[in-house]
């Protein structure tokens, strides 16, 4: 009973445990699982916080939602992760390169933003020195960048 529903115990040889298996026509490629990947980070940076500035007790932190830039960058997560969940199907060439430069939008965005952080800085204000870069905005460029190269990896392996 317990091999016919696929369970193993520790006495079942190897060889008679049952391969994982995917649904049926979803294979998991390596293209769809790294694009998916950089739709996670893309979605997930995009909450985390971007900026934090403070003065003696006073600190606010800049979360990448909390700005355009941010619910720019969210949402072209989601067209990430969308277009790599189809790219198992027939038109997956499209779907690739819809994963590759909505990762794109993602990676321009957050890295104009780490640009003009750092145009504050050089700016000589004082103001501009209490302002620190965090983890969200980096791991959201990270994001896009990772999500472009699953989809072109998914363009020219269906070559």
């Amino acid at each position: 009973m317990i091999e016919q529903i696929g369970v193993a115990d520790a006495t079942t040889p190897i060889s008679r445990i049952p391969a994982a298996a995917s649904g049926p026509g979803v294979a998991l490629s390596a293209p769809m699982a790294i694009a998916a990947t950089g739709a996670v980070l893309g979605a997930v940076g995009s909450f985390l916080p971007w900026a934090k500035t403070g003065f003696l007790f006073v600190h606010t932190q800049v979360d990448g939602v909390d700005t355009t830039d941010g619910v720019v960058t969210f949402f072209a997560s989601i067209a990430v992760a969308v277009c790599a969940l189809l790219l198992s199907t027939p038109m997956s060439r499209w779907f690739a390169v819809g994963a590759s430069v909505a990762g794109a939008a993602v990676a321009l965005v957050a890295t104009y933003n780490i640009g003009h952080y750092y145009d504050l800085r050089a700016s000589g204000d004082l103001a501009a020195s209490f302002v620190q870069l965090q983890a969200g905005i980096i791991i959201t460029a990270a994001g896009g960048v990772v999500a472009v190269c699953g989809g072109l990896m998914a363009l020219f392996a269906r070559r």
